[in-house]
């Protein structure tokens, strides 16, 4: 006896089945494509700022110079966190500048000098973030180095406590990853300054 044509109830079962299973694959193919897409656009925005953060910073610090209360160009060198004094704007004043990382943030503090006599109100202090996740929780995104490197690598870099007048060179380290988890690769920025307003004889 001739079977009616069309599908049975089995095989109509089977195929919503398949169609459904192939729909949420490719919606979770989708997703997970506009997720990876969204955040290799946050790390290269981070990046990109990363990178401008470094560019304000040797501008700064490679103009380093004498504050004007007369204290040393340096104030203080430590892993995480620089300041120094320098003429940031342009203004024939000489502001105290301070960068540090605080949690994932690469922030930079300035202080104008103020009062009769002349001092660095640190309570003035005006912040912004330049660069955000810095992942530098182990390495440090300061470095500093003697008038003697390259030649001499065994004191450098420069071991804590560092000797400030010892200081003529600054490498800088940032470890950029939006998302550690989700993306394991890290982008890793570095850039050397060399102070070249600290002579040899220029010392504390």
């Amino acid at each position: 006896m001739k079977q009616p044509s069309g599908f049975t109830m089995i095989e109509m079962i089977i195929v919503v089945a398949i169609t459904a299973t192939i729909f949420v694959m490719a919606s979770d193919f989708l997703l997970l494509s506009m997720r990876t897409e969204d955040y290799a656009d946050e790390q290269n925005q981070a990046i990109v700022e990363s990178r401008r953060a470094l560019g304000v910073i040797v501008n700064e610090l490679r103009e380093t110079s004498p504050a004007d209360t007369g204290a040393y160009p340096l104030a203080s060198v430590e892993p995480f966190e620089i300041i120094f004094y320098s003429d940031i704007d342009k203004d024939e004043t000489t502001e105290r500048v301070r960068y540090s990382l605080e949690g994932y943030d690469l922030v930079r503090g300035i202080t104008e000098p103020s009062g009769d006599p002349l001092a660095y109100n640190t309570t003035s202090e005006v912040t912004s973030v330049l660069s955000t996740y810095v992942r530098n929780s182990e390495n440090p995104v300061f470095i500093y180095y003697n008038e003697d490197y390259p030649a001499d690598l065994t004191t450098n870099p420069l071991s804590s406590p560092i000797d400030i007048g010892d200081v003529r060179m600054v490498q800088i380290d940032l470890e950029v990853n939006v998302d550690p988890i989700r993306l394991p690769e890290t982008n890793e920025l570095s850039v050397s300054i060399h102070l070249r307003n600290l002579k040899e004889n220029f010392k504390l």
